[in-house]
């Protein structure tokens, strides 16, 4: 009985060996073909067939053979469809199979001759059944969006605790490939004082169906521990039977980070300066003295703290060799010593109005050391044995240069008070203290301290689905921290929220604008998906060329034809001036980073002498200098001369230069076959070409390398053609 079988695919003579090979060898089979997705919907509309082949890439900017499959399921047409195709991202077979396909078959896996049998087989096997799961196609797509989306790491784990799978952002935490993470024990991904820790988690999990929010630290692949925020929940089947467990992983690197900075600040002045009767010093990691507290200055009888900055305190001559050498060390050291100030006066060691010999105790320590071992700073207490100290006044000096730090700091603090009743709700609100970054974030006004709302104090940010109110209450009931990244509600801002709890009544609320570390990620994620974009069209492009000289081989070995020989040369040629283009096209994609001033006009002449030749009469006007790499600027010349004549048959190219208030506009006009208007818009899309058996990679090139130098590129005017180079006035030498 007669099969017929539609195969679409843009490739019109892997189309022809195709049905070639599926006729020699199931003579029951009869082929039609089809080059793009609108002729095969034609076709189906006006013909019965039984199956359908489709490749998935039909064409730059045309409708892909998903689409086709989606629309043939959308008309309620339930034939077997096959993607065959040399597309490997794993998310095209997952979303042909969600769209109903009954098959997802790679050209690259297995010899021409194999494929074709396993081909005919399953059309064998297929033709009297087709499925329908368009609605879960459907929900498994939403949900797959959202997983792979995710600004939090998620995975799934088996009731063994193994890795079944995990979204790409849980693998950029820890700094593993997805594929390698498959079946790894998630505890051994943390540190090692956590794994019993985690074995407790997993089995609370699993008794009352989800677990608490806990801190631990990770371990990525290079070594290095990594802060994040888990919680888990348990996983059932339809019967209510565990199958493992959900693990949503937040990274809390940018929550540490404002942590450190405030305990670097508290620290620094707080812990040295706070209910001290001493005379206070602080030196930095040089040795040279950056503060002396009120008690210090008047210890040392000293005019004022100005008169004692910048003194070495490896410099002092009355300072023991076995003190410095100690505090070189890291080490702290304590002492006694006798202060003769007539003899510093004479010395003029510095300014000081006393003039007898006193004897003080000294400890003097470094304040930090780090991650490399190097010391931070150091820390000089002097007390005067002689006589005491008013500590209140030591106290209020304190509290003003804290003061300084808190209302400086870029971090928003604030410091509020609250109470939860026995009921578990929060009551009394009221702002205590906030600095200026706080104010300035949530919009509060200075004078604002009681009565407060969560919801209004925090309605800047976009809420959690628990609400702010939620979020404090917790906040004010435990010790442990809590973190949320959220965006402004205005959504042009990212910022960290960090709430502490260092006494029952008391909450530190600590706000961090984040949104360059956010715009970073994003920019990377964006590079990133562009990478494997195009890794993926050119593996599809290159397996393409090879599917096709495999055939001519084996046509070769079968009946040898000289035809084939030349169109397997062809084939060659083809791969080569395609891989070419590529590192060409990656090459453009590079941030330029050496640049330098360069003659423009000279560039310019320069590449109109290897892309023109003799071809075509270069007409140019003086360019400017500018700021550019010489070498990536001349490729953008000499792509487009190179565009003119290969693909316009330019007999002239005119470059002209106009000044606007915003800097230059370089014009390249030739005289060539002028630009269809229906492509316009395609000039600069890589893959776009209007010859045969070119890559069309030329004017993507062109686009890449100038963005990369800053400026813009447009094609004014396609009759005549006409390319405009903009380049701002600041990147050009006056």
């Amino acid at each position: 009985m007669t099969i017929r079988i539609l195969v679409v695919d843009d490739d019109q003579e892997l189309l022809d060996l195709l049905e070639r090979f599926l006729v020699s060898e199931y003579p029951e089979f009869e082929v039609e073909c089809s080059t793009s997705a609108q002729d095969a919907i034609r076709l189906l509309e006006q013909t019965k067939f039984d199956f359908i082949v489709s490749d998935y890439h039909l064409g730059p900017g045309a409708m892909n053979g998903l689409e086709l499959l989606e629309w043939l399921r959308d008309s309620g047409n339930r034939l077997p469809f096959v993607m065959f195709t040399g597309k490997s991202r794993e998310e095209v077979a997952i979303r042909a199979l969600n769209l109903g396909a009954d098959l997802y078959l790679r050209k690259d896996e297995e010899s021409f001759q194999s494929l074709v049998s396993e081909l005919g087989h399953h059309i064998q096997n297929y033709v009297s059944a087709s499925r329908t799961e368009h609605a879960l196609a459907q929900s498994e797509s939403r949900f797959q969006r959202l997983y792979d989306s995710s600004m939090d790491g998620i995975l799934l784990t088996d009731l063994q605790g193994r890795v079944a799978q995990c979204n790409q952002r849980f693998a950029e935490i820890v700094g593993y490939e997805r594929n390698d993470l498959k079946g790894a024990d998630f505890r051994l991904l943390a540190a090692e004082e956590w794994h019993r820790v985690l074995e407790r988690v997993g089995q609370e999990v699993q008794d009352i169906g989800r677990s608490r929010i806990l801190e631990v630290d990770l371990v990525s692949k290079l070594g290095a521990k990594i802060p994040v925020a888990i919680s888990s929940w348990r996983m059932d089947d339809e019967n209510g039977d565990s199958l493992g467990a959900w693990v949503l992983v937040r990274d809390m690197s940018l929550s540490k980070m404002a942590e450190k900075v405030l305990r670097e600040s508290e620290a620094r002045f707080r812990s040295v300066y706070e209910d001290s009767p001493d005379g206070i010093t602080i030196f930095d990691s040089k040795g040279v003295l950056v503060s002396a507290n009120r008690a210090a200055v008047e210890m040392f009888g000293l005019p004022n703290m100005q008169s004692i900055l910048g003194y070495d305190i490896f410099d002092d001559p009355d300072l023991p060799q076995n003190v410095k050498e100690s505090l070189r060390s890291g080490k702290a050291i304590r002492f006694e010593r006798v202060y003769d100030f007539a003899s510093v006066a004479e010395r003029n060691l510095y300014p000081t109005s006393r003039e007898t010999e006193e004897v003080f105790e000294v400890i003097a320590a470094p304040f930090g050391i780090d991650e490399e071992g190097e010391v931070l700073g150091y820390t000089v207490v002097t007390r005067e044995l002689t006589e005491s100290r008013n500590a209140q006044l030591e106290l209020e000096t304190l509290r003003q240069r804290f003061r300084v730090v808190f209302e400086n700091t870029p971090v928003g603090l604030a410091f509020l008070r609250g109470n939860v009743n026995s009921a578990g709700e929060l009551e009394g609100l009221e702002i205590l203290d906030a600095n200026e970054a706080f104010t300035a974030a949530t919009g509060l006004r200075k004078e604002t301290r009681t009565p407060v709302s969560a919801e209004e104090l925090y309605s800047p940010f976009e809420a959690p689905k628990e609400g702010w109110l939620s979020v404090l209450t917790r906040a004010f009931s435990t010790s442990m921290p809590s973190f949320h990244e959220v965006p402004s509600t205005e959504g042009k801002s990212w910022f960290s929220l960090t709430f502490y709890s260092p006494a029952p009544d008391l909450c530190v609320s600590v706000v961090v604008n984040i949104t360059e570390q956010v715009r970073a990620y994003e920019l990377l994620r964006a590079q990133k998906e562009e990478l494997s974009d195009f890794a993926h069209h050119m593996k599809h492009d290159i397996t393409s060329h090879l599917l096709k000289m495999e055939a001519y081989a084996e046509a070769l070995r079968r009946d040898f034809s000289e035809a084939d020989v030349v169109k397997m040369k062809h084939l060659i040629e083809e791969v080569k001036t395609l891989l070419n283009h590529s590192v060409e096209l990656a090459d453009a994609g590079l941030i330029v980073d050496e640049k330098s001033m360069v003659d423009l006009d000279a560039i310019s002449r320069d590449a109109a002498k290897t892309a023109l030749g003799g071809s075509a009469t270069l007409k140019q006007d003086a360019l400017p200098e500018v700021m550019a790499d010489a070498t990536k600027a001349g490729q953008i010349f000499r792509n487009i001369y190179e565009n003119a004549v290969i693909h316009g048959g330019a007999k002239t190219v005119r470059v002209s230069m106009t000044h606007t208030s915003l800097g230059v506009v370089i014009s390249i006009t030739n005289d060539g076959r002028p630009i269809p208007q229906e492509d316009r818009n395609r000039v600069f899309t890589r893959g776009f070409t209007t010859r045969d058996g070119h890559p069309g990679l030329g004017l993507a090139i062109v686009r890449k390398l100038v963005q990369a130098h800053g400026w813009e590129i447009k094609l004014s005017s396609d009759n005549p053609t006409t390319f405009e180079i903009m380049i701002p006035k600041e990147r050009i030498y006056e």
